[in-house]
């Protein structure tokens, strides 16, 4: 590989809803011809189900629940982390040399030991492809360690992102 790929994480913030600058900046790419591929978080609103997520993807909109119904009362994450796995690897199959940017929803637990959308990203600095995601509060120091000197962690503002994606 000749060219360093650069993975441009928007810390998530409490107060700036990081999914909605990240689904602005790609709408943004995919307007200007960009080829994209990747997912966009949704946190779906419920009172019984505080983990409600699905994934929509960027060139088609079709969603994907990756939460799971474990009931009331549970206390487990939710997350189905089979069909997590299952659009990492379509994903991750899909990049070409076309693609322009990846978007993966988030970096997390899964993705700090090497599981989740690691596939997709590992395909990404491959190709050289820049990559696109939210990372929260806890996971920056994993995210460094995992991809670093490749890791750029910016504010969740439109701007501050197009300027870092060129």
């Amino acid at each position: 590989m000749t060219t360093s790929p650069t993975i441009i994480a928007l810390r998530a913030d409490p107060q700036k809803d990081a999914d909605a600058v990240l689904r602005s900046v790609v709408e943004q790419l995919l307007a200007t011809g960009h080829v994209v591929h990747g997912h966009l978080q949704r946190q779906l609103d419920g009172k019984d189900v505080p983990c409600n997520v699905e994934l929509e993807c960027v060139n088609t909109a079709r969603r994907y629940s990756i939460s799971q119904d474990l009931g009331k009362h549970s206390v487990s994450c939710r997350m189905d982390v089979a069909e997590v796995d299952k659009l990492a690897e379509s994903l991750a199959d899909s990049l070409n040399a076309q693609t322009n940017y990846l978007v993966i929803n988030r970096f997390g637990k899964r993705e700090a030991v090497g599981q989740g959308f690691c596939c997709a990203l590992e395909r990404a600095v491959e190709l050289s492809i820049p990559v696109l995601t939210v990372v929260q509060l806890g996971w920056h120091q994993e995210l460094l360690d995992y991809a670093s000197p490749w890791v750029q962690i910016v504010d969740p503002c439109k701007e501050t992102v197009l300027k870092a994606v060129g």
